[in-house]
């Protein structure tokens, strides 16, 4: 079975077959996110601070988690591998076995923050009809239950779908919450809190960042690289990496005024620790694969599209349409698969047909 964190298709369909299943997959995580965890009070989910179409909605659907678990195996994963030599060796020689370990620790992932997430909503006050165990129990086995459909949903759109199921999926909790986003942005300024000239910012600074995205795997592509995986790994490893050191170390930061703050995310100082750590992770990368001087300017120019966009609605007090970081997810996922569908409609094949290449990640 190929990893669903790669680019391999499912074979033997047609490719309508293989995009109605992927729909059909994504429709069944969207409707999942809308529904509520089992014992939380109605009257206090029909009230605007809990709308369920909202981001905070989300965060009460039994899919809250969603993949995050098998997301934070895969972190630590990703970390061993870059700097334990032992462990690249292994990953290299058993690939199975390493992706047998990597679901293993998403498993107990999953229980331990559904059990966490359990807890701090029966902590909420007023959300839950019956606090105690009788909420928390039943509650984190559905939480556990609906990550792991999660996982499934996104074996099955690698095996049976198109394109990379774990990275879709990964993709679809940033993305199912746009909609809201946009809607929230155009209420304030119809209420006056954004200015229409503010509201501009938002597509345009997407659209840059973008496009700058695309230009660096092309370049990639030029120089023979089809694994992107070392595009997508340096920004969501030093955003983890960022917050991991404030979580262990406060920082504040005194300002002209002598007001002092605490560092948190869209402040400069975390967006440069973040645009740091993204410039050493690439070049990491690249000197891995053989080209260091590549990673380094690659890192660069990643650490720009990551943490301008944040800086960008910060300072203009807006909300993030769509973080930097998720940004560069979603085209390169988007380029990759182009990539695979024109190579497979110029052999007349259509995607997959052949089982598609055998990469890891992206």
């Amino acid at each position: 079975m190929p990893s669903a964190t790669s680019l391999t298709h499912g074979s033997g369909r047609t490719s309508a077959q293989r995009v109605a299943v992927t729909l059909a997959v994504l429709a069944v995580l969207f409707v999942g996110t809308r529904l509520p965890v089992p014992g939380l009070d109605p009257q206090a989910l029909s009230g605007q601070q809990f709308d369920a179409w909202s981001g905070s909605g989300q965060r009460l659907s039994v899919l809250a988690l969603g993949v995050m678990p098998w997301f934070n195996a895969l972190i630590v994963g990703e970390l061993v591998w870059l700097f334990i030599p032992a462990v690249r060796r292994w990953r290299s020689d058993n690939g199975a076995a390493y992706e047998r370990s990597v679901m293993f620790l998403a498993v107990i992932f999953a229980a331990v923050q559904a059990y966490g997430v359990a807890v701090a909503l029966d902590q909420f006050d007023g959300l839950v009809l019956l606090p105690g165990d009788g909420f928390v129990w039943p509650a984190a086995i559905t939480l556990f239950a609906a990550s792991m459909l999660s996982m499934l949903m996104a074996n099955l759109i690698t095996r049976e779908g198109i394109g990379s199921g774990f990275w879709l999926v990964f993709l679809s909790q940033s993305l199912f919450g746009l909609p809201a986003t946009a809607t929230f942005l155009l209420a304030g300024v119809r209420t006056g809190a954004y200015s229409a000239a503010t509201l501009l910012v938002t597509p345009l600074v997407t659209i840059a960042a973008a496009v700058l995205a695309v230009a660096l795997l092309r370049q990639r592509t030029v120089l023979g690289l089809k694994d992107h995986s070392a595009v997508v790994w340096p920004p969501l490893l030093g955003a983890v990496l960022a917050g991991w050191v404030l979580a262990f170390v406060s920082m504040r930061v005194v300002s002209a005024d002598g007001t002092s703050t605490f560092v948190q995310a869209g402040h400069p100082v975390f967006e440069a620790i973040i645009a740091g750590l993204i410039v050493l992770l690439s070049w990491r990368y690249g000197a891995l694969a053989g080209y260091a001087s590549l990673g380094f300017k690659s890192g660069v120019l990643l650490a720009g599209i990551a943490v301008l966009p944040d800086l960008a609605f910060a300072s203009l007090g807006l909300p993030p349409f769509i973080s930097g970081s998720t940004l560069i997810i979603a085209v390169t996922v988007l380029f990759s698969f182009m990539q695979v569908w024109q190579t497979a409609e110029a052999a007349d094949t259509g995607p997959g047909a052949r089982g598609g290449p055998d990469t890891q990640s992206l």
